[in-house]
């Protein structure tokens, strides 16, 4: 049979366990529905102590047309976990149309990854650094790797600054340039200076 609480009775268990449990055969088992039918109507779930929703197949959490999903939006000190480290499983953020995805923090935001870490754009451009916010951008600045940037379609790898400084190890530094093409120095004002512990070699052949 069916158990009806009305807006005017309550259910009180002190110091006692409550379980409400549906069971049945494995082609014949029970929905357990909460709901509430009135358009003003609030369902709320609160708990002293620690609250859990388990469920073995699949666990839907929706909202309609003109709702917001919130999670952790109080204002209380408390982490937030999505997804773990010992089971593997896949974590997705995705949003449709013209829908975008926000990632902020007053503090420190890491990303992190053991394996291929990628950062693409299909239709728009990547930027790294565009607010005008006078702080460093530092690359490949610990560990022993190798650095690429651009590739041999780029149409073209611009260095802009106020002073471009580059640095070559022990093993010097080398500019090809292919076939057909030129090597262009220009200074507006100044002169240009070139200095070698050893010998300075320059030739050209046709």
């Amino acid at each position: 049979n069916n158990i009806s609480v009305a807006a005017s009775d309550s259910v009180g268990v002190v110091a006692q366990t409550l379980t409400v449990e549906l069971t049945g055969a494995a082609d014949n088992e029970d929905d357990f529905t909460i709901q509430v039918t009135g358009a003003e109507g609030d369902l709320i779930l609160s708990s002293g102590d620690d609250m859990t929703l388990d469920a073995v197949g699949l666990l839907d959490l929706n909202v309609g047309a003109t709702g917001t999903i919130n999670i952790g939006t109080d204002a209380v000190d408390q982490d937030v976990n999505i997804g773990n480290a010992t089971a593997n499983s896949n974590v997705a953020i995705l949003s449709g149309g013209t829908g975008d995805i926000t990632l902020d923090s007053d503090d420190t935001v890491l990303i992190d990854s053991d394996g291929v870490l990628e950062l693409n754009s299909s239709a728009g451009v990547i930027s790294i650094g565009n607010d005008a916010v006078a702080q460093n951008i530092n690359i490949g600045t610990a560990g022993v790797r190798s650095l690429f940037i651009g590739n041999v379609a780029a149409t073209e790898v611009q260095v802009d600054g106020l002073l471009v400084d580059i640095n070559a190890g022990v093993t010097g530094m080398t500019v090809d340039v292919a076939t057909g093409g030129a090597f262009s120095l220009d200074v507006a004002a100044a002169g240009v200076e070139v200095a070698s512990a050893n010998n300075i070699s320059v030739a050209a052949s046709d």
